[in-house]
């Protein structure tokens, strides 16, 4: 199968990480895309822990039969991509074929991260991106990251050995988990963020306050 890997440490998460997965399931042809929870994010603080991020990414996911929550960073400790893509590789072997969804402004800083460069053998890549947005992957993949890349015929990608870096425009809202945590801190409602259980599992919880 054709597997999305989309991780991030949904802190937490909202309609706009559910519509990058599903326009990006449907425009890429893929069979399913899981939500990888990250265990202790190394770019990021004052995150929840992961005992309440997975919980709401369970919740939040119930009704997409096609999109599901994995919790393979937490049960092993991972803190970095490259070991979360190389147990993938070991584990499954030729079982799926894995596409990493990433946002072109993430794609940015993969310089950043441990040994980044092993990470275009490890997986293909499904770079996403507001609808409207100048294309500028191409320059990034050659000019910035050094990657010798060939154009796909229909200009949506680039190949790199025997991997594929597709570009896609989606119809992103403008919404991010630090948006709307300060929204709960200020007490306003979220309710058109967030589906309806992860809201209720805030509240019960007494999350972001």
């Amino acid at each position: 199968m054709k597997i999305g890997i989309f991780g991030g440490s949904f802190n937490p998460i909202h309609i706009g990480h559910i519509r990058v997965a599903t326009d990006t399931l449907r425009i890429c042809m893929l069979d399913q895309v899981w939500f990888n929870c990250a265990s202790f994010p190394p770019h990021k603080k004052d995150v929840l822990p992961h005992f309440h991020r997975y919980n709401m990414l369970k919740l939040a996911l119930k009704g997409f039969p096609n999109l599901f929550p994995c919790d393979i960073d937490i049960r092993n400790n991972f803190l970095f991509t490259v070991d979360t893509l190389r147990y993938l590789n070991e584990y499954y072997k030729d079982k799926h074929e894995f596409y990493f969804l990433i946002g072109l402004d993430a794609f940015l800083e993969i310089k950043t991260w441990k040994d980044w460069q092993s990470l275009f053998s490890l997986t293909n890549f499904i770079v996403f991106n507001r609808a409207g947005v100048t294309n500028t992957l191409g320059g990034v993949l050659k000019s910035y990251l050094g990657l010798d890349v060939v154009p796909f015929e229909n200009g949506q990608g680039y190949f790199y050995n025997d991997k594929k870096i597709i570009q896609v425009k989606i119809k992103s809202l403008n919404v991010s988990g630090s948006e709307i945590r300060e929204m709960l801190k200020k007490k306003m409602d979220v309710t058109v963020c967030v589906v309806k259980e992860v809201y209720d599992y805030i509240e019960a919880n007494n999350l972001y306050r």
